[in-house]
């Protein structure tokens, strides 16, 4: 929504419309974490040429004329109401949000001391996936070292996330039980993280019983996952050719 302009006795008064309240429409929301100049306000020491060049890395292009002479220090004067008066609506909040964007808290953070250093680098992690991991990594390893994760990292990373459910499943003839995470807790969900530990030929499954009381085999469905004890166990096996049976363990 654009402000209205009108000239009362040779002054230019800017106007809001009086049927919308701001903050009753769009609330104000945290900036992203993906890029790390995006996390801090503008500084009321930026000089005219640096507020411009702040306003343009945050994508206010068109306001930049607006503001040709200000300084971070007479941006950040300006209320909420001021730069959304100025700015309109949408960009007006979205400005104010950028000039006092609080620092966004990562969702966590390890500390890695390189083979032959002694001193530890800090890296903060905001998605915890291992793609990110392995990017900070990185930068602190000549470029032609090569990394490889865990799988007990990737679980770590993924575990972040706090999943609804754990649950963990050993497929017939193996000794070793994989982890599942399930953060839905619906069957065509569990269903997905089964196949990944069936071999290629038996993917084409598509109904899972559970082996309940007195052995008797009772359908998944979303109720069933959702009433699936957290952390419990429980064997894989094919019992025809498009049918999974999982079957708890002694825990």
């Amino acid at each position: 929504m654009k402000p209205l302009y009108c000239s009362d006795g040779g002054d230019v008064k800017v106007n809001s419309p009086p049927c919308h309240s701001p903050g009753a429409i769009l609330p104000d929301l945290p900036q992203a974490a993906e890029d790390p100049d995006k996390n801090c306000g503008l500084s009321k020491d930026a000089t005219a040429p640096e507020t411009q060049a702040w306003l343009a890395r945050h994508r206010f292009t068109q306001h930049v004329p607006t503001f040709t002479n200000f300084s971070g220090a007479d941006l950040l004067r300006l209320s909420r109401d001021d730069i959304i008066q100025i700015c309109g609506l949408a960009d007006g909040i979205r400005l104010f949000n950028a000039l006092h964007a609080k620092r966004i808290e990562p969702r966590l953070t390890v500390y890695v001391c390189p083979s032959g250093c002694t001193v530890y680098s800090v890296l903060y992690l905001h998605a915890c996936r291992a793609a990110e991991l392995l990017h900070k990594l990185r930068t602190l390893l000549p470029p032609t070292s090569k990394i490889v994760l865990n799988k007990k990292i990737k679980h770590y990373l993924h575990r972040r996330i706090e999943p609804r459910l754990t649950v963990y499943v050993c497929p017939s003839g193996c000794t070793v039980y994989s982890v599942l995470y399930l953060h839905a807790c619906r069957a065509a969900e569990l269903l997905h993280k089964l196949r990944t530990l069936l071999p290629p030929t038996s993917k084409e499954c598509d109904t899972v019983l559970v082996s309940g009381p007195n052995g008797a085999p009772v359908r998944l469905t979303d109720e069933l996952v959702r009433h699936l004890p957290d952390n419990s166990t429980y064997r894989l096996e094919r019992i025809e050719d498009d049918t999974l049976l999982l079957s708890p363990t002694g825990n």
